[in-house]
């Protein structure tokens, strides 16, 4: 009997645990306060010009230094222009406002942009004496605020960081030991490393912020390195890299933070939201919740510690996944990196609730991964992770079963590291309290492997539904229509080599059409089409733009025969992974690519088309200060909203842009 007590009240002590984090809510941060009389400080009367070819920092500087002498609470006030700057640094009870139509811009040059020397052993810099660079700057300041809703520009196509490390490129801002720190309402673009990161910072607020990186590489939109008490809301990210990353090097750890009603846009070539890779102190009290994630190239949510972090208290819920990866990525493990002259710490996971979460359109079939690691005598064990309310559709079409990963090693850590696992659904190994409830999962097309497989690991199920999508038969259906030729997002992954009754077969060609007429009355003139295809397997061999200017606007383009159309490009060969340009000049109603492939995967990843048309360019939302001067930069439109991406003073703007990743489409 008294055996039988003891079992019911650690029964009831685990149900009581699982409430308190299932249900946490951290402490949010405090916000900067100001007078609101507070003394505006014009930096033109300090002499600074805006003129986008002089250096301000001088002028800029003296501003600050003014505002923070006075210690009044004063405002910084960069009024309308463009202020080229070196580094500046923020000082304590001050607001820097970048009114609208004020561009602050990084001057592109390396020697402007010294280390920041800081005391502090973190090792999220890779070694002691290593330091990162910054565009705007503070250090052990309190009260700061940076407004817009003007524009920062971190150049970052400059070309002076063309090959540089990321510690030869400045952090666009940058604050370290600081306390009541809040950005707000301003627009971050071209950052030349990652975007923005508080380091062992608190009380730190991030509200109504755009992040537009996507720049190759590492340009992660916001790096929370040792912070407690923090809040991300309603903010825009487009980068290249993480968008929302947490990290740890010292041992104080990341705590209390809240992230919520975010859209992640594009991660181009990592993850969504990731906890690491820099994992050494650790994770506590963390929300993410109301959040859309698209077009993510790795895991929608990554939660790794390999450095000796104890993660725990972990809530996401209420997120909308399209194109990621994979949805859901979590590793604990163990590769050594520490704070100096510190022992190496070996960590946990446990206690981590994934609600409510949809994801469509997958790129990768490595189905999702939670796994500890037992190496060299340890055994390190993921507990206590509840997956609820799920509905995600799972990428299939694997006819044979690959082998089970091997176990973690310390390599660099990521979702991709073991490639096609032996499960369409969810692979779990080392682990205790798995729990999957009220969940459905899809797969399509149909797969060899089973939905779920857990090696040394106890796993529940309550109310999971599993199904099998039937696909059509891709082999007979080459001709995609893109209803709306702005903002469809269509075609990616087209085939991969298999058809609905399983028959794979070798040679490809199909048409995907485009209805200029639906958005504008006269014939569109274009200059030019690209496509971009990812590396690894088969590629597309031969492509084409083909055009119609004919006096039918109706949509029926896949009925139009063969002499209606005119070739914009000659077929070009293209046997290999990354951009294909072709140049042309033409004036188009309709469009169609033409596409040929043999031999298996046809990786195609992106189409585009330009226009040099004045009515053309004004049609499309307006894309920033700087490049609309210029009148340079693509505005990609996908799913109906607007991103932008300003590839070089040469490229016009897009007018087509179809980014997807799916290898099917669901019938």
């Amino acid at each position: 009997m008294k055996r039988m007590s003891s079992f019911i009240m650690v029964a009831l002590l685990a149900i009581l645990s699982q409430t308190a984090w299932s249900q946490i809510t951290p402490t949010l941060p405090e916000e900067p306060q100001f007078p609101d009389d507070a003394p505006v400080y014009n930096v033109k009367k300090y002499g600074a010009r805006g003129v986008g070819i002089t250096d301000d920092t001088n002028a800029i500087q003296s501003a600050i230094d003014a505002c923070a002498e006075a210690n009044d609470g004063g405002t910084v006030l960069l009024p309308k222009g463009i202020y080229l700057t070196k580094t500046i640094q923020l000082k304590s009870n001050m607001t820097l406002k970048i009114d609208e139509g004020a561009t602050l811009r990084c001057t592109g040059k390396q020697e402007d942009f010294p280390p920041c020397v800081i005391e502090s052993d973190n090792c999220n810099w890779g070694s002691e004496g290593s330091y990162a660079r910054a565009f705007i700057y503070a250090y052990q300041a309190r009260n700061v605020r940076i407004t817009g809703p003007g524009t920062i520009n971190g150049n970052g196509y400059a070309s002076a960081w063309s090959g540089q490390h990321e510690l030869g490129r400045p952090i666009p801002i940058y604050m370290v030991q600081c306390e009541r720190v809040l950005l707000d309402n301003f627009l971050l673009k071209d950052g030349a490393m990652w975007n923005i990161v508080p380091m062992e910072t608190d009380d730190f607020t991030m509200r109504s912020v755009e992040i537009n990186a996507n720049i190759i590489p590492n340009r992660d939109g916001i790096d929370i390195v040792d912070c407690h008490r923090v809040l991300v809301e309603d903010c825009t990210f487009y980068t290249d890299d993480d968008c929302i990353c947490p990290k740890s090097g010292h041992s104080r750890g990341v705590e209390d933070v809240t992230v919520r009603h975010c859209s992640l846009t594009k991660s181009g070539r990592a993850n969504g939201i990731k906890f690491g890779t820099m994992s050494y102190g650790g994770f506590k009290r963390m929300l993410f919740h109301d959040i859309t994630m698209r077009d993510v190239n790795l895991a929608g949510i990554a939660i790794e510690s390999v450095d000796g972090a104890d993660i725990s208290e972990i809530e996401f819920r209420d997120i909308e996944m399209d194109g990621v990866g994979i949805p859901i990525f979590i590793i604990l493990g163990n590769r050594g990196n520490t704070m100096w002259h510190a022992e190496r710490r070996y960590g946990t996971i446990d206690n981590v609730l994934i609600k409510n979460v949809t994801a469509v359109h997958n790129r990768m079939n490595y189905g999702a991964i939670i796994s500890g690691t037992r190496r060299d005598g340890r055994d390190m064990r993921v507990k206590n992770v509840t997956l609820e309310g799920l509905d995600v559709s799972f990428t299939g079409g694997l006819q044979t079963v690959p082998k089970a990963p091997s176990e973690y090693d310390g390599r660099y850590p990521e979702s991709t590291m073991w490639g096609e696992t032996p499960v369409w659904g969810f692979y779990i190994r080392h682990a205790d309290g798995i729990n999957l409830k009220d969940c459905r999962f899809v797969v399509g097309p149909a797969d060899a492997r089973k939905f779920i497989v857990s090696t040394d690991a106890t796993v529940n199920q309550e109310n999971v539904t599993v199904e099998e999508h039937k696909m059509e038969n891709v082999a007979n259906a080459m001709t995609y229509l893109a209803d709306d030729g702005l903002n469809q997002s269509i075609l990616s992954y087209l085939w991969d080599g298999s058809t609905a009754d399983g028959n794979g077969f070798s040679t490809h060609e199909g048409y995907i059409y485009f209805d200029l007429a639906k958005h504008y009355q006269t014939p569109v003139n274009l200059v030019g089409g690209m496509i971009w295809q990812d590396g690894g397997g088969a590629h597309v061999d031969k492509w084409r733009i083909d055009y119609w200017n004919g006096s039918d606007d109706d949509w029926n383009s896949a009925d139009l025969t063969a002499n209606e159309w005119q070739e914009a490009m000659p077929l070009q060969d293209c046997t290999s992974a990354g951009y294909q340009y072709g140049d042309f000049t033409i004036a188009a109603k309709k469009l169609r690519l033409y596409i040929y492939c043999k031999d298996g995967n046809a990786n195609l990843h992106e189409f585009s088309a330009y226009s040099n048309d004045a009515e053309v360019r004004t049609s499309l939302p307006a894309i920033g200060t700087d490049d609309a001067q210029k009148g340079c930069g693509e505005a990609f439109l996908v799913d109906g909203k607007t991103a932008v991406n300003a590839v070089s003073d040469a490229m016009p703007k897009g007018l087509i842009y179809i980014r997807d990743h799916r290898k099917y489409v669901a019938r």
